[in-house]
């Protein structure tokens, strides 16, 4: 791993704190999120949409995922910021 637990921890709360002039600042937190708690890739984060996520269970569709299961669940830290 490149960042230690404690250092992930310092750097998604830093994301999740960065003041943009857009509506749409929570979305760092997300983005980063979502890669870091689901090993998530850039292109897969950036292709989700309000229709991948199923709240009920509580997980996302990966559309055009490298692996086979598209359908990832989601911690509670994830859904939170999701």
């Amino acid at each position: 791993y490149l960042l230690t637990d404690r250092e992930a921890a310092l750097f998604l709360r830093a994301a999740g704190t960065l003041e943009s002039p857009s509506p749409w600042a929570w979305q760092s937190r997300a983005f980063f999120m979502l890669m870091a708690c689901c090993g998530l890739r850039t292109r897969e984060v950036r292709r989700l949409a309000v229709g991948h996520v199923d709240h009920k269970a509580r997980s996302i569709d990966v559309v055009d995922s490298c692996v086979l299961a598209s359908w990832r669940p989601l911690c509670e830290r994830c859904f939170s910021a999701v």
